[in-house]
């Protein structure tokens, strides 16, 4: 969106800085120069590097295996580096597929309505689901409690396997 003259990206408040990957997961992965990035597909389904900036190495989080992605995304777009914005824009297509799942499950359940973006949630790619895929799988079964406290979710998040 525009505000003030310029492109102005909203941020929802499911897309918190918080939010950790594991090292050793499959979302890290080792420069070829040295240091470390996080993995993530671009708008044009290139696949993209964000790096992990060396001062969060002396970080709690790091040293115990963890990293802040989305913490590190946000402050690089802030800089003006394009794969922090091209990162959250990743993170943001996983939230709305999230949502168009729950949104499946819900009309299933008996739902009559529902409150939808349709600018980033059309209608037709809602309906169109391919529930066979294991991001589906695991987000329905998050969504339907038959996942005890969303572990399965989770790693799963963490090691990168909910790519939309």
């Amino acid at each position: 969106m525009r505000l003030a003259g310029r492109e102005f990206t909203l941020i929802g408040e499911n897309i918190h800085t918080t939010r950790v990957v594991l090292l050793k997961g499959k979302r890290v992965c080792a420069l070829p120069g040295g240091g470390q990035a996080l993995r993530f597909t671009d708008t044009q389904g290139r696949p993209g590097l964000l790096p992990i900036p060396e001062k969060i190495k002396g970080t709690q989080d790091y040293q115990e295996g963890r990293v802040k992605h989305l913490k590190i995304a946000l402050q690089a777009a802030m800089a003006g580096a394009e794969e922090g914005v091209e990162y959250l824009r990743y993170m943001v297509r996983g939230q709305e597929q999230a949502g168009a799942d729950f949104l499946v499950l819900a009309a299933e359940a008996g739902a009559d309505s529902g409150i939808v973006d349709p600018v980033s949630s059309p209608l037709a790619r809602i309906a169109d689901l391919d529930r066979s895929t294991r991001p589906y799988q695991l987000t329905e079964e998050m969504l339907l409690g038959r996942d005890v406290n969303c572990k399965n979710f989770l790693r799963a998040y963490r090691k990168g396997e909910l790519e939309v």
